[in-house]
């Protein structure tokens, strides 16, 4: 038989618990005497046990004359007991998951939140964040011709989509050689500005900077001050070249 003590330790009992439960269940209503013979535990150890099981809904007791009779539950308690901790459990991680955002401005402080990240995730990340967002307004300013080389359409695709269906706001300047692929509705830079193979962008207060060429590498940070700073910057930029 399969060795279940590890399992039941997982469930947060305690290891004198595991024993007097087991115990019990192999032998039947016991005294806190006969538990403690036979578990080679101390009568205070067993009592604490019991109550801690009691509490569980694992132990109960029985009075005959007068000795009381302390019994385990059916198995399927346990199986019961298992449950209660996994929905615990679910709620825990359904809360956690709430409080992450006020959780990682606590451990930030003042100080922005940088993850750095090279070679094809660089442009991955990109589009990620970009997905993700739920900022009404996206500020860009790209080398479509250098992102274009880093990334096929289709994996620009899901991103074009959500952006379609949430209905954000784009504010982008671009630099785009190709004069059949510009699109009426954006903004571009003149066609004397040399390509600069970078991507900079803005979703609610996550800046990413990225490099399309070579190694390449994505540079996001969680600022507000700065994000909006680059906000303003590309909306000027954007009335420079109308």
């Amino acid at each position: 038989m399969k060795d279940i003590s590890p399992i039941l330790r997982s469930l947060g009992l305690a290891e004198s618990d595991v024993t007097t439960y087991l115990n019990a269940l192999q032998n039947g209503p016991s005294t806190v005497v006969d538990l403690a013979k036979r578990t080679g535990l101390s009568r205070q150890a067993v009592y604490l046990s019991i109550d801690a099981m009691t509490e569980r809904s694992l132990m109960s007791s029985i009075q005959r004359g007068k000795k009381r009779y302390f019994t385990a539950e059916p198995p399927t308690k346990l199986l019961a007991h298992a449950k209660r901790q996994a929905q615990k459990v679910d709620e825990y991680i359904a809360d956690l998951e709430k409080a992450i955002p006020q959780l990682e401005l606590q451990v930030a402080g003042e100080r922005p939140i940088v993850r750095l990240y090279e070679g094809k995730e660089s442009v991955r990340v990109h589009l990620e964040e970009a997905s993700k967002t739920r900022a009404k307004e996206i500020y860009e300013f790209s080398d479509l011709d250098a992102l274009s080389a880093v990334s096929e359409s289709k994996e620009r695709e899901p991103l074009r989509k959500t952006i379609q269906e949430r209905k954000h706001t784009i504010h982008g300047l671009y630099l785009e050689q190709n004069e059949n692929a510009k699109k009426s509705h954006y903004d571009y830079l003149p066609k004397s500005v040399e390509s600069f193979k970078s991507n900079i962008a803005v979703f609610g207060n996550t800046l990413v900077l990225t490099t399309l060429s070579g190694k390449m590498h994505a540079i996001a940070i969680e600022d507000k001050h700065l994000a909006e700073s680059i906000k303003i910057l590309i909306k000027f930029a954007k009335k420079g070249v109308k």
